[in-house]
Protein backbone atom coordinates (compact mmCIF):
# COMPACT_ATOMS: atom_id res chain seq x y z
CA UNK A 1 0.00 0.00 0.00
CA UNK A 2 1.59 3.31 -0.98
CA UNK A 3 1.82 6.35 1.09
CA UNK A 4 -0.94 8.48 -0.93
CA UNK A 5 -3.06 5.29 -0.16
CA UNK A 6 -2.73 4.85 3.33
CA UNK A 7 -3.04 8.92 3.55
CA UNK A 8 -6.60 8.55 1.01
CA UNK A 9 -7.42 5.71 3.90
CA UNK A 10 -7.16 7.79 7.39
CA UNK A 11 -8.74 10.80 5.25
CA UNK A 12 -11.94 8.35 4.92
CA UNK A 13 -11.45 7.22 8.29
CA UNK A 14 -10.98 10.42 9.83
CA UNK A 15 -14.01 11.87 8.06
CA UNK A 16 -15.91 9.09 9.12
CA UNK A 17 -15.16 9.57 12.95
CA UNK A 18 -16.42 12.85 12.75
CA UNK A 19 -19.63 12.39 11.16
CA UNK A 20 -20.11 9.87 13.95
CA UNK A 21 -18.74 12.57 16.90
CA UNK A 22 -21.30 15.03 15.10
CA UNK A 23 -24.03 12.28 15.47
CA UNK A 24 -23.31 11.22 18.48
CA UNK A 25 -23.56 15.19 19.92
CA UNK A 26 -26.46 15.66 18.62
CA UNK A 27 -27.51 12.20 20.07
CA UNK A 28 -26.99 13.58 23.32
CA UNK A 29 -28.08 16.91 22.91
CA UNK A 30 -31.13 15.67 22.04
CA UNK A 31 -31.92 12.93 24.81
CA UNK A 32 -32.06 16.06 27.67
CA UNK A 33 -35.51 16.66 26.57
CA UNK A 34 -36.86 13.68 25.53
CA UNK A 35 -39.56 12.39 24.38
CA UNK A 36 -40.40 15.47 22.79
CA UNK A 37 -37.36 14.97 20.18
CA UNK A 38 -37.46 11.07 19.39
CA UNK A 39 -38.54 11.55 15.67
CA UNK A 40 -34.57 13.74 15.42
CA UNK A 41 -32.93 10.62 18.03
CA UNK A 42 -34.55 8.23 15.79
CA UNK A 43 -32.98 9.45 12.55
CA UNK A 44 -29.66 10.53 14.23
CA UNK A 45 -29.75 6.65 15.60
CA UNK A 46 -30.38 5.21 12.22
CA UNK A 47 -27.38 7.31 10.56
CA UNK A 48 -25.61 5.33 13.23
CA UNK A 49 -26.74 2.29 12.10
CA UNK A 50 -25.28 3.21 8.28
CA UNK A 51 -21.94 4.52 9.22
CA UNK A 52 -20.58 2.37 11.75
CA UNK A 53 -20.59 -0.95 9.12
CA UNK A 54 -17.98 1.10 7.60
CA UNK A 55 -15.65 1.22 10.06
CA UNK A 56 -12.95 -1.41 9.78
CA UNK A 57 -13.93 -4.49 11.03
CA UNK A 58 -11.53 -4.94 13.76
CA UNK A 59 -10.53 -3.06 16.46
CA UNK A 60 -12.14 -2.11 20.18
CA UNK A 61 -13.77 1.17 18.73
CA UNK A 62 -15.64 -0.31 16.08
CA UNK A 63 -16.49 -3.01 19.28
CA UNK A 64 -17.57 -0.34 21.41
CA UNK A 65 -19.65 1.38 18.67
CA UNK A 66 -21.34 -2.57 17.82
CA UNK A 67 -22.26 -2.76 21.48
CA UNK A 68 -23.99 0.71 21.95
CA UNK A 69 -26.06 0.18 18.86
CA UNK A 70 -27.65 -2.95 20.85
CA UNK A 71 -27.80 -1.08 24.16
CA UNK A 72 -29.57 1.98 22.59
CA UNK A 73 -31.83 0.23 20.16
CA UNK A 74 -34.61 -0.24 22.89
CA UNK A 75 -34.10 3.40 24.31
CA UNK A 76 -34.95 4.46 21.38
CA UNK A 77 -38.15 1.81 21.05
CA UNK A 78 -39.31 3.27 24.36
CA UNK A 79 -39.11 6.79 23.51
CA UNK A 80 -41.03 6.18 20.57
CA UNK A 81 -43.58 4.45 22.66
CA UNK A 82 -43.80 7.31 25.30
CA UNK A 83 -44.02 9.96 22.80
CA UNK A 84 -46.39 8.25 20.88
CA UNK A 85 -48.88 7.35 23.47
CA UNK A 86 -48.38 11.10 24.84
CA UNK A 87 -49.37 12.52 21.83
CA UNK A 88 -52.29 10.44 21.05
CA UNK A 89 -53.59 11.72 24.56
CA UNK A 90 -53.54 15.18 24.23
CA UNK A 91 -54.84 15.09 20.53
CA UNK A 92 -57.85 13.16 22.09
CA UNK A 93 -58.08 15.59 25.39
CA UNK A 94 -58.55 18.45 22.97
CA UNK A 95 -61.00 16.59 20.66
CA UNK A 96 -63.04 15.33 23.73
CA UNK A 97 -63.56 18.77 24.52
CA UNK A 98 -65.00 19.38 21.54
CA UNK A 99 -67.25 16.24 21.51
CA UNK A 100 -64.86 14.09 19.04
CA UNK A 101 -63.63 10.99 19.32
CA UNK A 102 -59.89 10.04 18.27
CA UNK A 103 -59.38 6.45 16.89
CA UNK A 104 -55.85 4.81 15.41
CA UNK A 105 -52.75 4.98 16.62
CA UNK A 106 -49.54 7.56 16.22
CA UNK A 107 -49.01 8.37 12.63
CA UNK A 108 -52.30 7.62 11.58
CA UNK A 109 -56.20 8.87 13.20
CA UNK A 110 -59.35 9.10 12.35
CA UNK A 111 -61.60 11.49 13.51
CA UNK A 112 -65.47 10.75 12.55
CA UNK A 113 -65.20 11.26 8.66
CA UNK A 114 -61.66 12.84 8.91
CA UNK A 115 -58.76 10.75 8.40
CA UNK A 116 -55.14 12.40 9.52
CA UNK A 117 -51.65 11.23 8.57
CA UNK A 118 -48.47 12.44 10.30
CA UNK A 119 -45.19 12.93 8.81
CA UNK A 120 -42.49 13.23 11.44
CA UNK A 121 -39.96 13.90 8.74
CA UNK A 122 -41.43 16.68 7.08
CA UNK A 123 -43.43 17.76 10.39
CA UNK A 124 -46.39 18.30 9.06
CA UNK A 125 -49.66 16.62 9.30
CA UNK A 126 -52.32 16.10 6.53
CA UNK A 127 -56.02 16.13 7.15
CA UNK A 128 -57.76 13.70 4.59
CA UNK A 129 -61.67 13.85 3.70
CA UNK A 130 -62.20 9.94 4.28
CA UNK A 131 -59.21 7.50 3.76
CA UNK A 132 -57.04 9.79 1.34
CA UNK A 133 -59.99 10.35 -0.95
CA UNK A 134 -59.52 14.44 -0.86
CA UNK A 135 -57.04 16.60 1.11
CA UNK A 136 -58.86 19.08 3.92
CA UNK A 137 -56.00 20.39 5.68
CA UNK A 138 -52.43 20.14 6.24
CA UNK A 139 -50.78 21.33 9.80
CA UNK A 140 -48.29 21.41 11.61
CA UNK A 141 -48.04 18.52 13.31
CA UNK A 142 -48.03 18.75 17.03
CA UNK A 143 -51.56 18.09 19.01
CA UNK A 144 -52.37 21.51 19.31
CA UNK A 145 -51.65 22.24 14.82
CA UNK A 146 -53.33 19.34 14.15
CA UNK A 147 -56.82 20.04 16.67
CA UNK A 148 -56.60 23.61 15.20
CA UNK A 149 -56.73 22.79 11.68
CA UNK A 150 -59.38 19.77 11.50
CA UNK A 151 -61.30 21.55 13.51
CA UNK A 152 -61.23 24.33 10.68
CA UNK A 153 -61.27 22.08 7.85
CA UNK A 154 -64.21 20.31 9.82
CA UNK A 155 -66.24 23.78 10.13
CA UNK A 156 -65.90 24.69 6.13
CA UNK A 157 -67.08 21.66 4.87
CA UNK A 158 -69.81 21.23 7.14
CA UNK A 159 -71.29 24.53 8.20
CA UNK A 160 -71.74 26.05 4.89
CA UNK A 161 -74.84 27.65 3.67
CA UNK A 162 -76.67 24.42 2.54
CA UNK A 163 -80.85 24.69 1.40
CA UNK A 164 -81.13 20.88 0.39
CA UNK A 165 -83.89 21.89 -2.21
CA UNK A 166 -81.63 24.47 -3.97
CA UNK A 167 -78.70 21.91 -3.99
CA UNK A 168 -81.30 19.27 -5.68
CA UNK A 169 -82.63 21.70 -8.27
CA UNK A 170 -79.42 22.76 -9.19
CA UNK A 171 -77.76 19.18 -9.88
CA UNK A 172 -80.93 18.06 -11.71
CA UNK A 173 -80.05 21.44 -13.62
CA UNK A 174 -76.76 20.18 -14.37
CA UNK A 175 -77.76 16.94 -15.23
CA UNK A 176 -79.98 18.23 -17.95
CA UNK A 177 -77.61 20.27 -19.13
CA UNK A 178 -75.15 17.14 -19.46
CA UNK A 179 -77.64 14.90 -21.21
CA UNK A 180 -77.53 17.78 -24.09
CA UNK A 181 -74.29 18.19 -24.16
CA UNK A 182 -73.51 14.48 -24.36
CA UNK A 183 -76.04 13.83 -26.66
CA UNK A 184 -77.57 11.21 -24.00
CA UNK A 185 -81.43 10.05 -23.45
CA UNK A 186 -83.16 11.31 -20.22
CA UNK A 187 -83.15 9.21 -17.65
CA UNK A 188 -79.90 8.08 -18.33
CA UNK A 189 -76.38 7.92 -16.42
CA UNK A 190 -73.99 10.71 -16.82
CA UNK A 191 -71.13 11.10 -15.70
CA UNK A 192 -70.54 12.46 -11.96
CA UNK A 193 -67.78 14.55 -12.63
CA UNK A 194 -69.23 16.25 -15.25
CA UNK A 195 -71.80 17.73 -12.80
CA UNK A 196 -69.43 18.60 -10.22
CA UNK A 197 -68.32 20.80 -13.06
CA UNK A 198 -71.71 22.43 -13.85
CA UNK A 199 -72.04 22.99 -10.18
CA UNK A 200 -69.04 24.95 -9.60
CA UNK A 201 -69.54 27.38 -12.25
CA UNK A 202 -73.19 27.53 -10.97
CA UNK A 203 -71.77 28.76 -7.71
CA UNK A 204 -69.44 31.46 -9.29
CA UNK A 205 -71.34 35.20 -8.47
CA UNK A 206 -72.04 37.88 -11.21
CA UNK A 207 -69.01 39.94 -10.70
CA UNK A 208 -66.34 37.04 -11.25
CA UNK A 209 -68.53 36.53 -14.96
CA UNK A 210 -67.82 39.99 -15.31
CA UNK A 211 -64.17 40.16 -14.45
CA UNK A 212 -63.18 36.49 -13.91
CA UNK A 213 -60.19 37.06 -11.62
CA UNK A 214 -58.78 34.81 -8.97
CA UNK A 215 -59.83 36.75 -6.03
CA UNK A 216 -63.38 36.50 -7.40
CA UNK A 217 -63.92 32.39 -8.03
CA UNK A 218 -65.23 30.70 -5.38
CA UNK A 219 -64.36 27.15 -4.77
CA UNK A 220 -66.65 24.27 -4.61
CA UNK A 221 -64.55 21.32 -4.28
CA UNK A 222 -65.06 17.41 -4.66
CA UNK A 223 -64.94 17.17 -0.75
CA UNK A 224 -67.74 20.08 -0.69
CA UNK A 225 -69.75 17.97 -3.36
CA UNK A 226 -69.45 14.56 -1.79
CA UNK A 227 -70.90 16.11 1.57
CA UNK A 228 -73.85 17.82 -0.25
CA UNK A 229 -74.54 14.81 -1.45
CA UNK A 230 -74.48 12.98 1.72
CA UNK A 231 -76.37 15.52 3.50
CA UNK A 232 -79.51 15.00 0.62
CA UNK A 233 -82.00 13.32 2.45
CA UNK A 234 -84.86 13.75 -0.23
CA UNK A 235 -83.77 12.72 -3.63
CA UNK A 236 -87.11 13.25 -5.52
CA UNK A 237 -87.64 16.38 -7.74
CA UNK A 238 -90.07 16.90 -10.42
CA UNK A 239 -91.46 13.40 -10.60
CA UNK A 240 -87.85 12.44 -10.67
CA UNK A 241 -85.34 10.58 -8.12
CA UNK A 242 -81.70 10.71 -7.75
CA UNK A 243 -79.59 7.69 -8.15
CA UNK A 244 -76.11 7.34 -8.08
CA UNK A 245 -73.93 4.47 -10.09
CA UNK A 246 -71.72 2.57 -7.93
CA UNK A 247 -67.86 2.80 -9.65
CA UNK A 248 -66.87 -0.30 -10.93
CA UNK A 249 -63.46 -1.67 -11.44
CA UNK A 250 -62.91 0.41 -14.88
CA UNK A 251 -63.87 3.73 -13.56
CA UNK A 252 -62.05 2.90 -9.97
CA UNK A 253 -58.82 3.79 -12.22
CA UNK A 254 -58.59 7.37 -12.38
CA UNK A 255 -59.58 10.08 -9.95
CA UNK A 256 -61.48 12.12 -12.07
CA UNK A 257 -64.39 9.42 -13.34
CA UNK A 258 -65.31 8.19 -9.63
CA UNK A 259 -66.14 10.27 -6.26
CA UNK A 260 -66.04 8.56 -2.83
CA UNK A 261 -69.52 9.70 -0.68
CA UNK A 262 -70.04 9.19 2.64
CA UNK A 263 -72.89 6.64 3.77
CA UNK A 264 -74.10 6.45 7.01
CA UNK A 265 -73.20 7.96 10.09
CA UNK A 266 -69.98 5.67 11.05
CA UNK A 267 -67.30 7.05 8.20
CA UNK A 268 -68.31 4.55 5.58
CA UNK A 269 -67.94 5.53 2.07
CA UNK A 270 -69.04 4.47 -1.23
CA UNK A 271 -67.58 5.19 -4.61
CA UNK A 272 -69.62 6.70 -7.27
CA UNK A 273 -69.08 6.92 -10.67
CA UNK A 274 -72.29 7.85 -12.42
CA UNK A 275 -75.89 9.86 -11.78
CA UNK A 276 -78.92 9.82 -13.12
CA UNK A 277 -82.30 11.66 -12.48
CA UNK A 278 -84.99 8.71 -13.17
CA UNK A 279 -88.61 8.36 -13.75
CA UNK A 280 -90.11 7.28 -10.65
CA UNK A 281 -92.75 4.33 -11.60
CA UNK A 282 -96.24 4.70 -9.85
CA UNK A 283 -96.41 2.31 -6.49
CA UNK A 284 -92.89 2.83 -6.24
Amino acid sequence: MTTADVNKYVSNYLKTVQKLGKTLKSIESYEKSPPEHVNQIEKAYKDMKKIIPTLPAAGEFKQILDEWIIDFTPHVNDLKSEFEFKFGNRLSELLTAKGLTLQGRYPNFTVEFCNIEINADQGQAVIYYGNKYETLARSGNSPADIFASLLKARDELMSRQYNATDFLQKVYKAYLMTLSELNIPPDEDVPIMRILDKLVWMEQSAKFYEDPKKEYFKDYTRAQFSYDLYRLIVRDYQGKQLRMRTATVKFMQNKSERLWVLRGGGGHFEPYSHICFGTIKEGS
